[in-house]
């Protein structure tokens, strides 16, 4: 017998057509999974700057301390915007937007104060 020295175009077509076929959705899972990752890593960084903002607030809460908190944590990671509006039996309603990155969405939380 013969021994092989190439492969034959019709081959090589094939293979290169399986190829084109499985390579696009295992590198679209693992951008998912990327993706994924960061959008976890960015809600953290939202939780984590709430909570800090949070802890800033002085007691008791008002309209001025609100104007005089930061909108953003000291690396700048984190920007925050908030609203107050007044509640209940002269409670202050604070809702917090944080927001890690120039995309994504926003984490929002709200407590009275």
């Amino acid at each position: 017998m013969r021994a092989r020295i190439g492969e034959s175009l019709a081959e090589t077509l094939m293979a290169l057509f399986i190829l084109g076929l499985i390579l696009p959705p295992i590198f679209q899972s693992q951008s998912g999974g990327l993706m994924a990752v960061e959008s976890l890593r960015r809600m953290d960084a939202c939780q984590y700057g709430a909570q800090w903002w949070f802890s800033r607030l002085p007691d008791p809460v008002t309209e001025a301390s609100l104007a005089a908190m930061p909108t953003a944590t000291p690396a700048g990671d984190v920007n925050f915007t908030w609203e107050a509006q007044s509640g209940d039996y002269g409670s202050l309603v604070v809702t917090l937007a944080a927001r890690a990155g120039a995309s994504g969405a926003p984490l929002s939380l709200t407590r009275a104060y």
